[in-house]
């Protein structure tokens, strides 16, 4: 019996481990936490000396565990598991774009008429309020039209107000 409870928990830990490096809690995850229940119930039923089994599983869940910790330090998977952004009071909420007007932003595509421009802490999706605008130039956020960001190009391109 000894063998089996053995075998049962090699094959828990297996599919633990496995789990690790697939996506999502699937059926590799709820089969070693199955079978690792399992080896412990073998144990403690069959065998005198279970409670040492059911301490080894403890302590190799626990040690599966640290490699998982591990794991995801080391790849930085960190950033898809847990927010890492704050909200200030400068931000404007969600959907609220008309704090953007007045502030200048660079242009991170070419605007023809509808690109992107860094406002330093937010890229948005603009449009150009003239002519085409090279990425790399600075503009300043004129205006919201139809729930759109309008923009106009900054003074200090030298080609602006």
């Amino acid at each position: 019996m000894l063998r089996v409870c053995l075998i049962v928990l090699a094959a828990g830990l297996a599919c633990l481990i496995v789990e690790m490096f697939l996506a999502g809690f699937g059926v590799f995850g709820i089969a070693g936490i199955a079978l690792m229940v399992a080896a412990a119930v073998i144990a403690v039923v069959y065998l005198p000396y279970g409670w040492v089994i059911v301490a080894a599983e403890v302590l190799l869940l626990v040690a599966v565990g640290c490699m998982f910790y591990f794991f995801i330090k080391r790849r930085k998977l960190q950033g898809n598991l847990v927010l890492s952004e704050t909200l200030n009071d400068d931000a404007p909420m969600r959907g609220d774009i008309s704090a953007f007007v007045g502030m200048e932003g660079v242009v991170r595509t070419v605007l023809r008429p509808f690109g992107t421009v860094d406002f330093g802490w937010k890229v948005m999706e603009v449009t150009s309020d003239g002519p085409y605008l090279d990425k790399g130039a600075r503009v300043v956020a004129d205006r919201i039209t139809d729930g759109k960001i309008v923009v106009r190009e900054s003074s200090e391109n030298g080609k602006g107000e």
